[in-house]
């Protein structure tokens, strides 16, 4: 890489925004049926929006094998303590300020049928640096403990998510929910449609310094070389 690329590089790090994860492990998934962890972090269903908004195809969502009554007698191995886990893995050790959550947003496409209920609840939310932990759990900070609560999803298309900004910025390179309660399925199915997690954007002032000095370095390679 040349040191002007490394420049553009380094810029664009330093600009902050959403944070690159893929799915480090999952208590189960509906892999069969074509809703894997993995919609949860693809964009799939997302439009061009600001924010975007999600659909309510159940293709594009993740949603977990619940008690085993619609997966052949196999239930989530996270009940009954819990009914199920989902980990991020952020690709190494970055901070995080903000996070924003679509819920579980399913409607049949041929009855119109919401099955919103297989929404998240309530939850722990954890961090680690490692990826056998330890974990620490973040306190929620309109509620000042360590139990979050997501918003039912409406069961729309226009459905924007809902925004979290942590009281301070933490380092962390995998974020586990631990999920407690769902919005009502007997069966304890539970998923989700995405989630994205955003590094924080730094000051104007702080922005413009970076910017100088780095343009200086490449200033200063080039008279040296």
């Amino acid at each position: 890489m040349t040191l002007f690329a490394s420049v553009l590089c380094c810029l664009a790090e330093a600009r902050g925004g959403m944070l690159p994860a893929t799915i480090q492990d999952v208590s189960s998934q509906f892999t069969s049926i074509n809703r894997g962890a993995v919609h949860s972090i693809d964009g799939s269903g997302l439009d061009t929006s600001n924010p975007p908004h999600h659909d309510t195809d159940p293709t594009h969502m993740w949603l977990n094998l619940g008690d085993g009554t619609f997966s052949g007698g196999v239930s989530d191995p996270d009940r009954p303590g819990q009914l199920a886990h989902i980990t991020f893995n952020l690709g190494g050790p970055s901070t995080v300020d903000s996070f924003r959550v679509w819920n579980y947003n399913e409607v049949n496409a041929n009855t119109g049928q919401s099955f919103t209920n297989r929404g998240v609840q309530t939850l722990t939310i954890s961090i680690a640096t490692l990826a056998g932990g330890p974990f620490t759990p973040l306190v929620d900070p309109s509620s000042n403990t360590t139990t979050w609560t997501f918003v039912q999803a409406p069961g729309n298309n226009l459905y924007t998510g809902q925004a979290f900004t942590l009281t301070a910025p933490v380092a962390a390179a995998y974020v586990r929910f631990d999920i407690k309660t769902n919005y009502g399925d007997a069966n304890g199915l539970v998923g989700l449609s995405e989630v994205q997690f955003f590094t924080p954007v730094p000051e104007p002032a702080t922005w413009s310094l970076l910017a100088i000095g780095l343009v200086g370095s490449v200033a200063l390679r080039r008279r040296i070389s």
